[in-house]
């Protein structure tokens, strides 16, 4: 009887741990989407995507997000992670050029490098010393 016991545990413990695997992955896969999703979205503001051009960047930035976050599970050393979303963006860049207007392309360079800036502002503004706080007087009534 204990032994029957023991494998019903056994067996339980591998459905759990068989589940939450399924749903971590799952979690990960509407992550990604939903990184898609924003990113497209952002697109279509930025850029006036058509309604064709907005279901195509879509899909392309579906593949882009789920192939960098299989990457970045792939790997943790972070220079062959880089390498490979670097590679990545690079065939994402050449997807989008097809897809937009000359114009369009352009704009996206352009949001592109300002977005890159002001990443580059925050990462050095975090750098730096924080700022000491200064006295405050406290009024007397």
């Amino acid at each position: 009887m204990f032994k029957t016991l023991i494998s019903a545990a056994k067996a339980m413990l591998s459905v759990v741990a068989l589940s939450l695997a399924f749903t971590l992955n799952a979690s990960a896969q509407d992550r990604s989407a939903n990184a898609a999703q924003r990113m497209t979205d952002n697109m279509k503001a930025e850029l006036s995507l058509t309604d064709a051009q907005y279901a195509k960047v879509l899909d392309i930035n579906k593949d882009f997000t789920a192939k960098s976050a299989e990457a970045r599970k792939a790997s943790t050393d972070k220079t062959v992670v880089g390498k490979s979303v670097v590679s990545l963006n690079e065939e994402r860049e050449k997807q989008l050029k097809a897809v937009l207007t000359e114009e369009q392309y352009k704009n996206y360079l352009l949001k592109k490098d300002e977005k890159k800036k002001m990443a580059r502002q925050r990462f050095d503004g975090q750098a730096k010393p924080m700022r000491t706080a200064q006295p405050v007087e406290l009024r007397k009534e």
